[in-house]
């Protein structure tokens, strides 16, 4: 649980220092995180534009001049505060493995003062914090823009090359990285040797555009992604903005590639990711990678907005072990327009791919408008073992091929469909299709369908049992095989089921595509909050047009 002040400002940190204790709530999404100096705490405040190295840097008016400088003067173990000026700007300055903080409500703070409505940027040539093997504990990062300049095609000294950004390989508890902006930038956050990272929160950043050359023809040399994080337990990922990672269609040779996506978490305990948006990948909004049995419990991926890509989210790949990722929610996430740019011209669309999942629920989703592809699936389901899997009141519509694929493996038990609806209101693909197993070991129950094929709404196919090829069914035909019980064809009259990002835009005055609303999502920040560059509008005006 985060503690945020129960006031707010748009100047977070202030110059005197407040030796009275302040009230505070445990609060999970409201407002901003702030921190108040402690009676003990030192402030160093740093301006490229009025600063010096020789000022003692503890006032407002006597700053130092370099972030370097800056970071001397903070002292490890502290609750300091490190404030660059905005508006002002740094280049080729780095902390390296830097500093801890004193505990978990008193950490050591990079943030930002000053008037000005724009955030400290920070041009790098390299990773501005990299642990490199080490713990350390108890930092926030707060409300700073960071460059990696090397990839803006527009510097002196663009090479379309490198890496740069944060690099936390080691360990540590408690990290916050909040209302900063990451352009051509990776975050690195990686369990190394005998260290491990735990609590570590990532909240209203934008992290957009990274990429790397050489990445043409499946190269996998460079697997450039917004976010990717390795063994890092209790990660919330909350209201970000990730745009664009993994390619840059204006590069030569940094195509989009199956290896590079917005995010990659792999073998993460205890995560959540809600109410993100998150388009235009280079392959998946979302991959999340767990090679053992047991190797990641406990994950929450809700009430996320996912556009474009090719593939929106994708929880298995990889292995084949059994129960790869136990205790699993994902939860009142809509899905729209998978595979509109096309990135890798793969011609394909999937919204969400499932593997080797145990005590697992998908509820409450939208997999929305794909006229495109034939290799398409709203949720596919495949590997050697699903255990305790629910679908559960989803909401499939204009998916060009199967809403629902399920290949069935050697260790399937207590599936269960129920609640869902499934439209294809311009196609005559089957909507669901269950193959390589008996379709009546799957529990359906009350879902409702409409195809403008009645006679081809269900393909089934179970090669362990002389069914060799696919038999087209008709919902007659598939209740008497399937045994569900309250399934029904009905073609409800929906308000304006065809919504997406780029018809959101134009209610907000903006023209009506998505990259017109990204253009403005991306400049989301402390200073420049609007709610309705947020997931839960999004979702909000979607879902809307669902109103029957």
């Amino acid at each position: 649980m985060r503690f945020t002040l129960l006031f707010f400002s748009t100047i977070i940190f202030y110059s005197c220092i407040s030796i009275e204790s302040v009230t505070i709530q445990q609060t999970e999404d409201i407002g901003w995180t702030a921190y108040e100096p402690s009676q003990d705490s030192r402030v160093i405040y740093v301006s490229s534009s009025t600063g010096n190295d020789k000022n003692d840097g503890l006032t407002e008016t006597s700053p130092v001049k370099t972030i370097v400088r800056g970071a001397e003067l903070v002292r490890d173990g502290e609750n300091d505060f490190l404030l660059l000026h905005r508006g002002d700007t740094w280049r080729d300055e780095s902390l390296y493995r830097f500093k801890s903080g004193k505990d978990a409500a008193h950490p050591l703070v990079i943030a930002s003062y000053g008037t000005s409505d724009k955030l400290p940027r920070i041009e790098l040539d390299g990773y501005f914090i990299n642990h490199n093997g080490k713990a350390r504990n108890y930092v926030a990062i707060m409300d700073l823009e960071f460059v990696y300049y090397p990839k803006v095609p527009t510097d002196p000294e663009f090479s379309g090359t490198g890496k740069g950004g944060l690099r936390y390989v080691g360990g540590g508890t408690e990290f916050l990285i909040e209302g900063c902006r990451f352009t051509y930038c990776e975050l690195i956050i990686q369990s190394y040797g005998g260290y491990h990272y735990d609590k570590v929160t990532i909240r209203r950043n934008v992290i957009e555009k990274s990429y790397h050359r050489d990445t043409s023809n499946r190269n996998s040399s460079h697997r450039p992604s917004g976010l990717y994080a390795h063994h890092v337990d209790n990660l919330l990922i909350e209201e970000n903005v990730f745009d664009h990672n993994g390619w840059n269609e204006d590069v030569e040779t940094a195509d989009a590639s199956m290896f590079n996506h917005n995010m990659y978490l792999s073998e993460c305990d205890s995560l959540i990711v809600r109410k993100n948006i998150i388009t235009r990948a280079s392959s998946m909004g979302i991959k999340l990678r767990s090679d053992g049995t047991d190797g990641s419990k406990g994950t929450v991926i809700s009430d996320n907005v996912i556009a474009d890509g090719e593939i929106g989210l994708s929880i298995g790949g990889n292995s084949h072990e059994s129960r790869r990722f136990e205790d699993v929610l994902i939860k009142g996430n809509v899905f729209s327009q998978i595979g509109l740019s096309n990135p890798t011209n793969r011609n394909f669309s999937w919204y969400l791919d499932v593997q080797d999942n145990a005590q697992t629920m998908i509820r409450d989703n939208y997999f929305l408008n794909q006229p495109w592809y034939d290799n398409s699936f709203g949720i596919i389901m495949q590997g050697d073992s699903q255990q305790g899997v629910t679908i559960l009141n989803n909401m499939f519509y204009g998916i060009r091929r199967q809403s629902l694929y399920m290949q069935l493996g050697r260790d399937w038990s207590d599936i269960s469909i129920s609640a869902n609806t499934f439209i294809s209101p311009d196609f005559s693909f089957p909507l669901v299709y269950v193959r390589d197993g008996a379709v009546e070991s799957i529990s359906f129950s009350d879902n409702r369908y409409f195809s403008i094929d009645s006679s081809n709404m269900f393909t089934t196919r179970n090669t362990g049992h002389n069914d060799e090829h696919p038999t087209m069914r008709s919902l007659d035909e598939w209740m008497a095989i399937s045994g569900e019980n309250g399934g029904k064809r009905t073609n409800p009259d929906y308000r304006d089921p065809e919504r997406t990002l780029g018809s959101y835009a134009g209610t907000l005055g903006l023209e009506s595509n998505m990259l017109a609303f990204i253009e403005e999502a991306r400049l989301q920040n402390r200073l420049n909050w609007r709610v309705e560059y947020t997931a839960a509008r999004i979702k909000e005006y979607i879902i809307n047009g669902f109103t029957e």
